[in-house]
C-alpha cells in the first residue's frame, strides 16, 4: 500500500507510464476522500482505468476511459465525482474515511458492506 492509500499491483513488469498513470489517479482519489483504501488499475495499452473502493466491499467501481479526456483537470473532475458516487452508493460520507462509520455500515452473510448496485 503506498502513502496515498492506493493498492497497487507488482509493478516488475509494469510499464513505466502506466505506473506513473496508476500512481497519479491515485493520488487524486487519495487526495479527495483521504483514508479509504483504493484499488487503481490502469490497463496497459487500451487507455482504460479501472477504480474500486477496498474499504468498502471492493466488488463494485468505476471504469474511466483516459482517452476521453483533454486534460487531467477534467479526469480529476470525473475520477472525484465518480469515486464520490461510490462512497454514497454504500452510503459512506464524500469525506476522509471514518472508521467507525464504516464498521457499521450494513454487512452481507459473508461480510460485504451492501450498497446500492444499480
Amino acid at each position: 500500500m503506498s502513502i496515498a492509500s492506493v493498492v497497487l499491483e507488482d509493478d516488475t513488469e509494469t510499464p513505466a507510464l502506466v505506473r506513473q498513470i496508476r500512481n497519479e489517479v491515485g493520488t487524486i482519489i487519495a487526495k479527495a476522500y483521504p483514508g479509504y483504501d483504493w484499488y487503481v488499475d490502469v490497463h496497459n495499452g487500451n487507455g482504460v482505468c479501472d477504480v474500486k473502493c477496498m474499504s468498502l466491499d471492493g466488488t463494485w467501481g468505476f471504469r474511466f476511459f483516459l482517452d476521453r479526456y483533454a486534460s487531467w483537470t477534467d479526469l480529476k473532475a470525473d475520477l472525484t465525482r465518480g469515486c464520490g458516487e461510490l462512497l454514497e452508493r454504500y452510503h459512506a460520507r464524500r469525506a476522509a474515511m471514518n472508521a467507525e462509520e464504516i464498521l457499521s455500515l450494513p454487512v452481507d452473510i459473508a461480510g460485504r458492506t451492501i450498497g446500492e448496485k444499480t
